[in-house]
């Protein structure tokens, strides 16, 4: 590459670091929101407010980059909003109520590696083996942070652990359109497409939800949660996640998700809660993992 391809590309691959870090920071505060919201709303339910919001932000903007309302409705759009957004967090959310939450957080660990399998096979990437290194020492990080280890969740451990994998192939296959939509289509118009298509599959989902559990105690509290999840975690998250791929590798961008919990252990630290020294170095060999796997 000549110097002056270099140059050029520096400012997007800034920009988008930039985008993977900020999105990676809004999602690190979404558990406890999330568990927050879930005292008064059902998931499904949750679920369709939070892309309703996010796709109602998005559209005024997205329009005037040719976003169309029908575009929700075409296939490829259908199968992104389905993938990255109704199945990864509908199975990870389910999987957590039959397996324990240490052990989801190995399986959901290996998103970069799962990304990188399938990005060899899908986009024909090939990552170095400095930068599936840095996917290696990621997981290895995020095992130290959380201090997770397997656990006995009960008899149904096996079938939780295999809804929670199944959101990590989701978000795998998300990562992965998303890099080829992105080669073509603005991503402000592909994610709102994107919420679009969530909100139609999420109507008689949620529409079942009320019907058997009745109507959602919506109070001050959960309006700020389903605020926060639809305005930052959506549509603000998604966005800047959907564009840093045009400017990164899926394997490459799908690493920064190791970083989720290293930022809720260093918002416990500036709480004032104590931190291990395990915890401290796992954050470390994560963010080294980072640095690896996107060195160019």
């Amino acid at each position: 590459m000549s110097a002056v391809a270099a140059a050029a590309l520096r400012p997007g691959l800034g920009r988008a670091t930039a985008s993977l870090l900020a999105a990676v920071t809004i999602w690190s505060a979404t558990f406890v929101v999330t568990k927050e919201a879930l005292a008064g709303v059902g998931p499904m339910t949750l679920m369709l407010l939070r892309f309703a919001t996010g796709a109602a932000c998005l559209a005024p903007f997205a329009r005037r980059h040719g976003f169309r309302l029908r575009m929700s409705l075409e296939p490829r759009y259908v199968t992104f909003g389905l993938t990255g957004m109704v199945l990864h967090i509908g199975l990870e959310t389910t999987g957590l109520l039959f397996t324990s939450a240490a052990t989801a957080s190995l399986i959901v660990a290996a998103i970069p590696a799962v990304t990188a399998a399938l990005s060899v096979v899908v986009l024909h990437e090939r990552p170095s083996r400095v930068n599936v290194a840095g996917i290696a020492l990621s997981v290895a990080g995020v095992v130290a942070v959380t201090n997770a280890r397997v656990e006995d969740a009960g008899r149904l451990q096996g079938l939780g652990n295999l809804l929670v994998l199944g959101g990590v192939v989701a978000w795998a296959a998300f990562t992965m359109q998303g890099k080829r939509l992105s080669a073509r289509v603005p991503a402000l118009v592909t994610t709102t497409a994107a919420m679009g298509a969530a909100v139609v599959i999420l109507v008689p989902l949620a529409g079942a939800e009320l019907a058997l559990g009745g109507a959602p105690e919506v109070g001050p509290t959960t309006a700020a949660a389903v605020a926060y999840l639809g305005v930052l975690a959506s549509a603000v998250a998604y966005g800047l996640w959907n564009h840093a791929l045009e400017h990164v590798d899926a394997s490459a961008a799908a690493t920064y998700v190791n970083l989720v919990p290293v930022l809720g252990v260093a918002f416990a630290l500036l709480a004032g809660e104590p931190a291990s020294a395990s915890q401290i170095a796992g954050g470390a060999i994560v963010g080294a993992g980072v640095w690896l796997s996107t060195r160019r």
